[in-house]
């Protein structure tokens, strides 16, 4: 099953957001990644899209999670 080009989008929008605030430095700055959650449903299935920064500004990482929901 393709993921529809606006869900792709929206994820790899809120990647490029993430990977921007890692290079200017200011990731680590606020907890507005904390909120930038969201779901969305294709083929009968509903998914949630969560971004996290890990680490800290020397060693940092960007964590996109994608679960599944329960039936």
């Amino acid at each position: 099953m393709p993921l529809p080009t606006n869900h792709r989008n929206a994820i790899l929008a809120q990647l490029s957001a993430a990977f921007d605030a890692l290079e200017a430095g200011t990731l680590f700055e606020n907890n507005e990644w904390i909120h930038q959650a969201f779901e969305f449903s294709t083929g009968g299935r509903t998914y949630i899209v969560h971004l996290q920064p890990f680490g800290d500004e020397r060693y940092a990482r960007i964590m996109i999670s994608i679960k599944r929901m329960p039936l």
